[in-house]
């Protein structure tokens, strides 16, 4: 009896440790459920959309707009950007719909997924950035930031004849709806480089300021000429990300550090080069060169277009078996002795030469039959037949070389590239 009696306080202390440590992991398990890790995932109330949002360092944010529940994993970046520059901020709070750190403030609603950020250093509402029309292929970002008064940015695209005027307030950057986006258009008598970079600089009164980065690869409209404004492209997601700065020199060099910093070419490359459409052999380089020292012109460079590889223009319904699109080699009846021409220009006249290259291959040469033989050129779709592109044949008839593959770019650098390189070029 007394043995028996004895055990009763060990059940006793038993079951509560039990009952306690249930307690800790049900609390656990809540608490888990109600407080999340960066990154955050939040839901809309009537669909299964989700936005995410990501807390990073150096005052950036990271979000993505979804249909779907994400996994909890880092948002995906286009190869336009270094993963390695996107950290974490490992410092934040959370209360139910809203997050902040040392730097924003962000709150969701749930019923629109829009994200309303403040910059808590420059005491700035950044803006609303809502969600539009993500149930459609054609899909993007509209915001409302009605204490930002400019805009810059976007890269090159040609509005006014005559100014510099970079603002792009009140204007759109329009892809075109039957166009690729970065394209040649006509413009002022001339074929510009209408070239997207999708940054945008928002600047408000004094140094307000904020960043947005459109993270897709398609084509983009962007429409600063209504508000809220908004930027719309085609994917499956939405991805953005924005940054602020204590002035626009830092803020242009938060872009630098997550897109990555390009090689700074050659001193002489920042000197005075000189073209002209085109060059027809080396005594009409002779002579600017000439030309250019009697009135004590610096020059260090030329650029030349097609003519030095023999590259010509053919309109209409005209012979094109000669085209030497592809050849990459000096043109010896234009250009005859180019190795010693080149030579001669660097070490007498102090002058480099810059040859264009182009990357259509007439099918009538034999570096066609190379490429395609070892699946080097750009195919069809869904076929391993080389395309033939007779669309505008100015240059010739034949196609291009597939440079999303890395084999191919080794042999043309190996077979073409180097021989330029070893002449000086």
């Amino acid at each position: 009896m007394n043995n028996r009696n004895s055990t009763k306080p060990i059940l006793l202390v038993l079951v509560f440790f039990v009952f306690f440590v249930s307690l800790v992991f049900l609390a656990s398990d809540i608490l888990c459920q109600s407080a999340q890790a960066n990154p955050f995932m939040f839901k809309h109330d009537l669909s299964n959309a989700h936005l995410k949002i990501e807390l990073l360092k150096d005052r950036g944010l990271h979000f993505e707009l979804l249909q779907f529940r994400p996994a909890q994993d880092r948002i995906w970046i286009s190869p336009m950007l270094v993963k390695e520059s996107i950290e974490l901020d490992k410092s934040y709070q959370q209360n139910g719909n809203s997050l902040s750190n040392s730097i924003y403030t962000i709150q969701v609603d749930s019923k629109t997924l829009c994200a309303t950020v403040v910059d808590k250093l420059q005491e700035l509402k950044l803006g609303d950035f809502c969600p539009l029309n993500m149930q459609s292929a054609w899909k993007g970002l509209s915001v409302l930031s009605p204490e930002i008064k400019h805009f810059y940015g976007l890269g090159q695209y040609f509005t006014n004849p005559g100014t510099a005027d970079g603002d792009l307030g009140g204007r759109v950057w329009d892809p075109l709806a039957n166009g690729h986006g970065n394209a040649l258009r006509s413009f002022s008598k001339g074929a510009n480089s209408y070239a997207m970079f999708p940054v945008l600089y928002s600047l408000g009164n004094g140094n307000h300021n904020f960043m947005l980065f459109y993270d897709s690869t398609y084509k983009q409209m962007w429409s600063l000429n209504q508000s809220p404004w908004k930027v719309e492209s085609y994917g499956d997601q939405v991805r953005w990300f924005v940054y602020t700065a204590s002035d626009v020199r830092n803020l242009k060099r938060q872009y630098m550090n997550i897109t990555g910093h390009a090689p700074v070419p050659p001193k002489d490359v920042f000197g005075l080069w000189v073209s002209e459409f085109g060059y027809d052999n080396w005594k009409e380089i002779d002579r600017v060169i000439g030309d250019l020292r009697s009135k004590n012109f610096p020059v260090d460079g030329f650029a030349l277009d097609i003519q030095w590889f023999g590259g010509d223009f053919y309109q209409g319904n005209v012979d094109r078996t000669g085209s030497r699109f592809g050849t990459l080699e000096f043109d010896s009846k234009r250009f005859g002795n180019a190795e010693a021409k080149v030579r001669q220009y660097k070490e007498d006249e102090g002058v480099e030469l810059m040859p264009i290259e182009e990357s259509y291959v007439s099918k009538f040469l034999l570096e066609h039959q190379q490429l395609a033989s070892k699946g080097y050129m750009a195919k069809w779709c869904g076929s391993d037949n080389p395309t033939e592109l007779t669309s505008n044949p100015w240059w010739g008839v034949g196609g291009m070389i597939d440079w999303t593959n890395p084999h191919a770019g080794d042999f043309w650098h190996d077979h073409k590239r180097a021989t330029l390189v070893s002449m000086g070029i």
